[in-house]
């Protein structure tokens, strides 16, 4: 219709609801945290169990192996992930076409079972076999809620005194679920409501700009913990939720930049599929010449905030940074602060499903699809 009044965003509800199911229950315990083990034993490989590979239970295997692959690709060692499905084995085999990666991160092991039959309910699978381990993991992400629910009952009833965590996808956590799981705390099974979850509006409105802003944001704080600088009294350190909404509105700012960023070096975004993407590089100068523009971008932002200069520690309350100078007058240690930011972007747009392609020159081959 003409004008900027629009925006059009892309929103894939399975990928939400698989990126949420692995927050739910990490399919990695932390440190101390292995249930069967009472904590008092190292954390074993995970095995991962998929009763479901429709759209929501594929996006779940790639996430958590594209999560593995990245703190376990120098070892080579890889986890366990079995997967109950009546096409189990031409789902996965689409999968691995796709993500080429898949298997350098995982072993999968096909199952082609129905949940109503006996195979099912003596649940032999559970426990491993010659290879691979006992699962320490139950993902159910069936399309029929009652379905769902009666294979995540079987599940519990085989692993009840084990403590293995069982999440069953349903669109809502309410009456029958909430019932049968005892508000999520019955044993090891709770359920995970996705319209409760995933499609309340402020996140259904969240475009591709606040996934960004999250992903920044995350990076952000990643990056304050490594140098040992967190406090428990700077806000910009909060969780996304609890973020200040200037502070929030900063990160969307930025992300939005992303792309301009982007076509100032003749790239572009594309979705990720090998996930050796995120060891793409920037030249040198482009680098520098990214960081510039950030710092250029964020002066401008912090002064029409109402921010003024000042030497010494950055004050929140009172507005004042000693970071708003022009580029030349920063310290090189200053400046890095920006180099870091543009060198890291592979990384998280990584984790948001996105890799940086760099558009072809004029006769080239055609560019690969673009987001």
């Amino acid at each position: 219709a003409g004008g900027d009044s629009l925006r059009l965003e892309f929103v894939d509800i399975h990928h939400r609801c698989a990126r949420a199911l692995l927050r739910e229950v990490p399919f990695v315990p932390a440190d101390g945290d292995d249930e069967a083990s009472g904590g008092s034993e190292p954390t074993p490989t995970p095995h991962v169990l998929v009763v479901g590979c429709g759209r929501t239970g594929r996006d779940l295997i790639v996430l958590a192996a594209r999560q593995w692959w990245r703190s376990h690709r120098t070892s080579g060692e890889r986890f366990w992930v079995t997967v109950v499905d009546w096409h189990a084995r031409s789902r996965l085999e689409g999968l691995r076409l796709r993500y080429p990666r898949l298997d350098d991160a995982c072993e999968v092991l096909p199952l082609e079972l129905d949940i109503t039959s006996p195979d099912f309910e003596r649940g032999d699978f559970l426990w491993g076999g010659d290879r691979a381990p006992a699962v320490t993991a139950a993902y159910v992400c069936l399309d029929n809620d009652s379905r769902s629910l009666s294979a995540g009952l079987a599940l519990l009833a085989r692993t009840r005194t084990r403590g293995i965590p069982i999440v069953v996808r349903m669109m809502e956590e309410a009456g029958l679920a909430t019932l049968a799981t005892g508000g999520g705390s019955n044993g090891g099974l709770r359920a995970f409501g996705v319209l409760g979850s995933v499609c309340r509006p402020e996140r259904l409105f969240a475009g591709m700009h606040e996934v960004l802003a999250r992903a920044i944001h995350e990076d952000y704080v990643a990056g304050r913990r490594q140098g040992g600088e967190i406090t428990d009294d700077d806000p910009a350190l909060a969780d996304w939720e609890h973020l200040a909404p200037g502070l929030r509105e900063s990160n969307l700012r930025q992300a939005a930049d992303i792309f301009e960023k982007l076509r100032q070096v003749d790239c572009d975004l594309a979705p990720l599929t090998d996930w050796s993407a995120e060891s793409f590089a920037f030249t040198v100068d482009e680098v520098e010449r990214l960081a510039e523009r950030e710092h250029v971008r964020f002066m401008r932002e912090r002064l029409d905030g109402g921010w003024t200069y000042r030497p010494g520690p950055k004050d929140v309350i009172g507005k004042t940074s000693p970071y708003l100078r022009p580029w030349h007058e920063l310290r090189d240690d200053e400046k890095e602060l920006d180099r870091r930011a543009v060198r890291d972007l592979p990384l998280f747009l990584a984790d948001v499903g996105l890799q940086i392609v760099r558009l072809p020159a004029a006769g080239s081959a055609p560019p690969p699809p673009r987001w």
